[in-house]
């Protein structure tokens, strides 16, 4: 008997055992499942959940939010002129620049081959004109100073929910979406220096 209540709990702290391992793993599975094994920031499936709960956190709390619709200029361009590895770094320059630009008051996302995604807290009166200039510049410096032979840019639609708009984050990002198609229009195809 005194065996078997050893036994027993022998048995019993290698199934805790197994549980805490278990938990680990899920952790990480779940993070997983929810990053873009490129940039490293969220992919599609992550940013629409961690983007919903923020937007519901910031009309909760009455906090303008800015949606964006990102979306990398000349992706094709670039892959066939300088090869896929200097479109893959485009890709992840753009996934650092949009995560620094929002900073902890935002969540960034890939959800798409070149297309990103933005939410973020925005306090300015604009309609987001400004987030859009300085997210400009940021890639105008950033050229002016790489040793690439070609630009890395970016054209952006911008949708700012005021306090007491009642939008979800796919309505945000369809409306943003729309400004980008208007922006995209007036993109060059021209890439290098």
């Amino acid at each position: 008997m005194i065996e078997l209540l050893k036994d027993n709990k022998k048995i019993q702290l290698q199934l805790e055992e197994n549980i805490h391992v278990l938990r680990q793993k899920n952790v990480v599975l779940d993070s997983l499942s929810k990053s873009d094994g490129l940039t490293g920031i969220l992919n599609r499936r992550g940013f629409f959940k961690e983007g919903e709960r923020f937007l519901e956190r910031a009309q909760a709390e009455g906090k303008r939010t800015m949606a964006a619709y990102v979306d990398m200029n000349n992706l094709k361009v670039i892959n066939d002129r300088y090869g896929h590895e200097d479109g893959d770094f485009s890709l992840q320059l753009i996934g650092k620049i949009l995560t620094a630009f929002v900073g902890d008051g935002g969540i960034v996302g890939r959800i798409g081959g070149d297309e990103f995604a933005c939410i973020a807290f925005y306090s300015r009166q604009d309609e987001g004109e400004d987030f859009k200039k300085r997210l400009y510049e940021e890639f105008q410096n950033y050229n002016a100073g790489s040793e690439k032979h070609y630009n890395i840019t970016v054209s952006a639609g911008i949708h700012v929910v005021g306090e007491r708009e009642r939008e979800n984050l796919r309505e945000a990002l369809a409306l943003a979406d729309l400004k980008l198609y208007e922006e995209k229009k007036l993109r060059t195809k021209n890439v290098d220096k």
